[in-house]
């Protein structure tokens, strides 16, 4: 089958609502998603599906790849900074003794796992070997090893749970083991497979053992960090996944305490790392080739609010603390950043960077760039203001004290009018940017806070989330004596279970979600946890009664499902089933058979369902077996040459064999595109639906009049001829690109009559300059300016030296022009609409040719 054409970064808009869902269930917090989102989105640009077919499924495993390799990637980072050693004191002689008796229960726990558990741990992360490798010496798949270290991880966790306790006594034990620290080897006897290895580099080996425990988890690995400062210093404050929210000001910085921690770690000058960092972190999907790429640099210059210079910020990457830059006496800095191999670069949309600037007593700013090979980018002025402290107490509803739990700030004005849904879930106005993490005695401490109206809330494992009082915070001023209290979940919060297979055994890792209706609601989630033994923890959105569905990753068995489950149920048992077979017979209107029907599966609530894709094998021409799901659901149905078909309301109990469904042929649009009478081969087509007269939309802030999902997608042929096969009989708008060539769309247009043919004329368009200026007219470098002509793809970029921009390449008509807050990256995709009429405040004329001059105010 003939390889199809790359995917246009058009027609990834139309996934990108659902494939971030997805990211968002498969990594530990929102920031996180959107990375997930950009790098998978990055890698559909770059390296298409090899082989034709719906392009859904493809990009759900490339979501589930780049998830994967980012977790991978985060664990090794993780490593690494355990690794580097801070300047300490030696341990005294009751420290060494108590480390090296944690490391011989440790090493006891490990020989005590059966074989063959036991030597994939040690080859792993004692001789550091990486799955493939122990793939190969063990002769088994990469998936068997995985799998093996996955039940022995869970199996040592179990195991230290149940000598002491609680995750936070092991812990808390296993925490010296991960700091800077180091002793020589025990004399441990060797046992089984690997165990001498263990007693010959303890030293050096438990650092990654301890991460590997759930150590280095995000709390936990502040919390040792916490232990490397002197007793009296304030509570370290670590850097936590932010939102996508560009250049906006953090509500707290890191400690003086932590921020010395780290600088004593760091290089004497900004370098990038080493090839070998790189080649640990690289993974073979995730790499890319940078020798082309060439390194760039970022400028700026930090003020206070009377526009005096600010000394000595840290300005660096958040996310690697190896790229930074200090700025001197007149408050300039200039980063270089080098392109990383473990980074998907795409050419023209280059990668969106996230940096961070701090300084003891300001208060924080984080500031997303879109990078490109070989650029330098101007931030301008970037104002620090004073900052402020608030500092208290983390405590359970006994009171006692809780280490490790996260710290952050909210705005005054919550909305706690569900206050349960706050403990199950939190709210998306709590910050995590920058937030504070627990030390001994349940100690907080938030250092750099902005001056307002705010409250605190609070998280850690296994319990719900806290929310303070509201309170006011001056500039300068240090409120202390917080008493912040983490709640239990109530048992109405969570349901309690577990997945078996027809037999009764454990299936692993099962899929677990759960939906409800009400009369005002619907929705559905994922389990917050599946382990190993087949249990499961849902936390529930609403305390309603919910169903549940439970299926197998590895289709071994039948889903199974459950109705009408109470909120606060424990020991609910999903027993999946044999797997049983339905059909489909699929034919156009003269009753011939259908070749090549791709499958979705929609499940879930009408107004909160979800698809998934179908496996259904073609076992004659027309004619599609597949397995169908425990509960009701619908199948949407795609084939070349035919309208989509959905059919809802399918009961897997009564499906008549096999269920008969006839597609509709599509409608065909054809045209060509020309420039100055000559075709244009190679240009791409866009079909697009017009936004109703009645309706306002924006995207990513910018007005739209054609909606920017693509319906179908085109490209000319050597007499720059398309034919452009719609998915609706309504009427569309054609966009045609090229390059070199200004974009241009038509419309409304439809498929009309046989042999109409419609002509899109491209030229290399005019183009727009001028200046972003203050209220005196001075010029303003760094500021964000967008265009858009309202077809959905608005354009940014960062004004040069005296503010000058300039944007070239724009089709004929009405351009809107305006300072924006965020640059338009390539993570993510905001689209809002509401009933009303739409009315662009047009700024200027654009015409072929010719270069209108446009200066622009910047925004107070």
């Amino acid at each position: 089958m003939a390889r199809p054409q790359p995917i246009a970064a058009e027609e990834l808009l139309v996934h990108a609502g659902w494939m971030r869902a997805l990211a968002a269930r498969l990594v530990r917090d929102e920031a996180t998603a959107d990375d997930v989102l950009q790098d998978s989105m990055l890698s559909a640009l770059r390296s298409p599906p090899k082989s034709a077919g719906p392009v859904a499924p493809w990009l759900s495993r490339v979501v589930r790849h780049m998830a994967s390799n980012l977790r991978r990637k985060e664990a090794r980072s993780e490593e690494r900074i355990a690794r580097q050693p801070a300047p300490q004191a030696p341990p005294g002689p009751a420290e060494t003794l108590e480390r090296l008796d944690t490391q011989q229960m440790l090493v006891e726990l490990v020989r005590a796992l059966p074989e063959p558990a036991r030597s994939t741990v040690v080859l792993r992360y004692f001789e550091g070997l990486s799955s493939p490798q122990i793939a190969a010496r063990m002769n088994v798949s990469d998936a068997t090893v995985r799998w093996r270290l996955q039940q022995a991880l869970a199996e040592l966790r179990g195991r230290l749970e149940k000598r002491y306790g609680s995750r936070e006594a092991w812990a808390a034990l296993l925490l010296p083991l991960a700091g800077p620290h180091t002793i020589g080897a025990a004399a441990l006897a060797g046992g089984g497979t690997g165990i001498g290895v263990i007693a010959m580099a303890v030293s050096s080996k438990f650092v990654v053992a301890a991460a590997v425990l759930g150590v280095a988890g995000a709390g936990l690995w502040a919390s040792k960090q916490l232990t490397q400062d002197p007793p009296s210093g304030p509570p370290a404050v670590v850097s936590l996944p932010s939102s996508p929210a560009a250049e906006q000001p953090g509500p707290v910085q890191e400690s003086p305490a932590s921020e010395r921690a780290r600088i004593a770690a760091e290089p004497a000058s900004p370098q990038p790392s080493s090839p070998a960092n790189d080649a640990a972190a690289a993974t073979p999907a995730a790499s890319a080739d940078t020798s082309k790429l060439l390194a760039m640099n970022v400028r700026a210059r930090f003020v206070d609010e009377m526009g005096q210079p600010w000394a000595n910020v840290l300005f660096r990457e958040a996310g690697d603390p190896a790229v930074f830059a200090r700025s001197g006496i007149d408050g300039r800095v200039e980063l270089k950043r080098e392109p990383k191999a473990t980074v998907e670069w795409h050419p023209v949309l280059g990668h969106n960077v996230q940096f961070l600037a701090s300084r003891e007593g300001c208060t924080s700013r984080t500031t997303r760039v879109q990078l490109q090979s070989g650029t330098t980018v101007d931030l301008g002025e970037i104002v620090l203001s004073p900052g402020s402290r608030v500092s208290g107490r983390v405590h359970d509803a006994s009171g006692r004290s809780v280490i490790g739990a996260v710290v952050g700030l909210a705005p005054a004005k919550l909305d706690l009018s569900d206050p349960g849904k706050v403990r199950r879930l939190g709210d998306q106005a709590f910050d995590r940017q920058l937030a504070a993490v627990s030390i001994a005695g349940g100690e907080f401490e938030l250092e750099g806070a902005t001056p307002g109206e705010w409250r605190l809330w609070t998280k850690s494992d296994g319990r719900g989330y806290g929310v303070s009082e509201p309170f006011v915070l001056a500039p300068r001023e240090h409120k202390a004596g917080f008493e912040l209290e983490i709640p239990d979940y109530l048992p109405t919060d969570r349901i309690l279970g577990r997945v078996v297979d027809p037999s009764g055994a454990p299936v692993p890792n099962a899929d677990v979600t759960f939906s409800y209706l009400t009369a005002s609601e619907a929705g559905s989630a994922t389990a917050s946890s599946v382990g190993d033994d087949g249990s499961f923890e849902l936390i529930l959105r609403r305390e309603v009664e919910v169903s549940l569905l439970a299926s197998d990753p590895s289709q071994r068995f039948a889903a199974a499902s459950l109705r009408n489950v109470q909120p606060g149920a424990v020991d609910v048992v999903l027993q999946l089933g044999p797997l049983t077979d339905a059909q489909v017979r699929v034919l156009d209107p003269d009753g011939e058979p259908v070749r090549e029907v791709k499958f979705q599966l929609r499940t879930g609530a009408e107004t909160a369902y979800r698809t998934t894709s179908l496996e259904a094998k073609e076992v004659e021409p027309g004619l599609y077996k597949f397995h169908p799901p425990a509960l009701e659901f619908g199948l949407e149905l795609k084939a070349q040459g035919f309208l989509p078909r959905s059919e809802i309301g399918l009961d897997p109990a009564a499906l008549p064999k096999p269920i008969a469904l006839t597609l509709q042929p599509a409608p065909v649009l054809r045209g060509r595109v020309l420039s100055q009478g000559k075709p244009v081969s190679g240009a791409q087509v866009n079909a697009h639906e017009e936004v109703p007269r009645s309706t306002s939309m924006l995207l990513n802030g910018f007005p739209c009049l054609l909606h920017p999902s693509n319906l179908s997608i085109a490209r000319t042929d050597a007499d720059g001829r398309f034919a452009i096969e719609l998915i609706s009989t309504s009427p569309m708008y054609l966009r045609a690109s090229a390059p070199g060539l200004a974009p241009k769309f038509l419309g409304p247009v439809s498929a009309g009559s046989p042999g109409r043919e419609w002509t899109i004329d491209l030229d290399a368009g005019g183009a727009i300059e001028g200046r972003v200026v203050d209220k005196q007219g001075q010029g303003v470098a760094g500021v964000i300016v967008g265009i858009t002509n309202g077809d959905g793809h608005p354009r940014t970029m960062r004004a040069g030296l005296q503010g000058t921009y300039r944007f070239e390449g724009l089709g004929d008509g009405s351009w809107l022009v305006r300072v924006c807050k965020a640059e338009l990256g390539d993570d993510s995709t905001t689209m809002l609409s509401w009933e009303a009429e739409q009315n662009i405040p047009w700024s200027c004329t654009v015409t072929a040719g010719a270069t209108i001059r446009f200066d622009v105010q910047q925004e107070p």
